[in-house]
């Protein structure tokens, strides 16, 4: 069985995710390639047969000519075998950061309607009709467990967006960073919805 099926949903399936600035793998690539110790130690290999070849003798004009054509290959080659990895990883981030924006943005509203229903609890449907405050405790408490299992998928989401970005030397916008305060805020006002 071939791969390639998988490659393609991954691939067009980033679309589906949340973009962010500057996440492009070629640029990615360009600099993650910069700072390889692996390029680095190839482009010394190349130097020094230049080097070698001038204390030779041989043509400069040619020397250069090849010294360009190595490189170029040498950089294609690194760039080639990096290219699914780094669009694999701009998925991840795509698609985590997603859930993380999505999910943050949903849970005030939930807390906003679960404290509600503290507050104004549903009536009781028999005569009198009265308020059931134990009604409107257990719904709150089943809402905070909801709430924290939703925080912890955005706990993890946001986990996997650092990881996938440190992966490819991506650094994050500010904007994405400071999601993490927003979390923790978010875990105190939680934390805050009484518990029968």
């Amino acid at each position: 069985m071939s791969l390639e099926r998988q490659k393609q949903i991954l691939g067009t399936a980033g679309d589906l995710g949340k973009a962010l600035p500057f996440l492009e793998a070629i640029a990615i690539i360009e600099n993650i390639a910069k700072e390889s110790p692996e390029i680095k130690k190839q482009y010394d290999i190349i130097k020094k047969e230049s080097k070698e070849r001038r204390e030779r003798g041989d043509d400069e004009k040619q020397i250069k000519d090849d010294e360009d054509k190595k490189t170029k290959e040498v950089l294609d080659n690194f760039k080639k075998g990096l290219n699914d990895f780094v669009e694999q990883q701009i998925n991840i981030i795509k698609h985590q950061y997603r859930v993380v924006s999505d999910g943050i943005n949903q849970i005030p509203i939930d807390v906003r309607t679960t404290i509600a229903n503290i507050i104004v609890p549903p009536a009781v449907t028999a005569p009198p009709g009265a308020a059931n405050p134990l009604y409107a405790l257990n719904v709150a408490l089943t809402t905070k467990h909801a709430l924290q299992s939703t925080l912890l998928i955005i706990v993890v989401a946001f986990t996997a967006v650092i990881e996938a970005a440190n992966a490819i030397k991506y650094a994050l916008p500010d904007f994405v960073l400071d999601t993490y305060q927003v979390i923790k805020d978010t875990f105190v006002i939680i934390s805050a919805i009484p518990e029968p």
